[in-house]
């Protein structure tokens, strides 16, 4: 039933009680924190990594710029390549304040999701949005900025001002760093070797197959979201 692939996964997650998922064509390019114990669909890339400093770090505008610059594009969504985006990504070192607002961002998200029955796509598209005012899409936009603002300084990059705001990208209006700032990023973090943990974490990816369990996705007309349930 499994691809070779599939086998590999399985082992590799199977002493984790959740791990990283990120969807491979999409448009909103943020991993998610998602429980093991269910079958993953082939259009994910799974990372085996269950601390939430890098679900901060993944979710960074450093790791947005880097995707746009060295993944395909189809229209307005991102062909994520794993083994061109993330095994080539210099990771910054863990730090305390990047644990603690992966954190915040995992739980204060969930209970948006949830509270409000939106898939991850659709809440993007509300952070992303410059007429969206909602209370928790501020706060969201807050924790991106605190974050990004954390993953310049695991760099030492606390010289360069990310002038975060909504911006045109590649693939459309998004709430990231600044033009300039993304080309100094792309130029820093091209000098840069990547991280040993980067190196070290394998993303997997399944072979297509007729049916999916486990609850992962959903598909209202024909999209993959990622709909999270409540932590254990």
């Amino acid at each position: 039933m499994y691809a070779e692939r599939g086998v590999e996964l399985y082992e590799a997650i199977a002493e984790l009680d959740h791990v990283l998922a990120i969807s491979l064509v999409g448009n909103t390019l943020m991993p998610v924190r998602v429980p093991t114990g269910q079958v993953f669909a082939h259009a994910c890339a799974v990372f085996a990594l269950d601390d939430f400093a890098s679900i901060a770090v993944l979710s960074s505008s450093a790791h947005q710029v880097w995707a746009i610059r060295y993944t395909s594009t189809m229209r307005t969504d991102i062909r994520y390549a794993p083994s061109d985006v993330f095994v080539t990504f210099p990771r910054p070192a863990a730090t305390p304040l990047l644990d603690e607002l992966g954190e915040q961002l995992d739980s204060e998200r969930r209970n948006v999701m949830i509270g409000r029955a939106l898939g991850l796509t659709k809440l993007y598209n509300q952070v992303n949005d410059p007429a969206v005012s909602d209370q928790a899409i501020v706060r969201l936009r807050e924790l991106h900025v605190q974050i990004d603002e954390a993953v310049l300084a695991a760099y030492g990059w606390n010289d360069v001002d990310p002038e975060i705001g909504h911006h045109g990208t590649k693939i459309g209006v998004r709430w990231t760093v600044s033009p300039r700032a993304r080309f100094e990023l792309l130029d820093r973090l091209s000098r840069r070797e990547p991280s040993s943990c980067s190196r070290a974490v394998r993303p997997y990816t399944r072979a297509p197959r007729r049916n999916v369990a486990g609850g992962v996705y959903r598909r209202p007309g024909g999209d993959r979201e990622w709909r999270l349930t409540p932590s254990p």
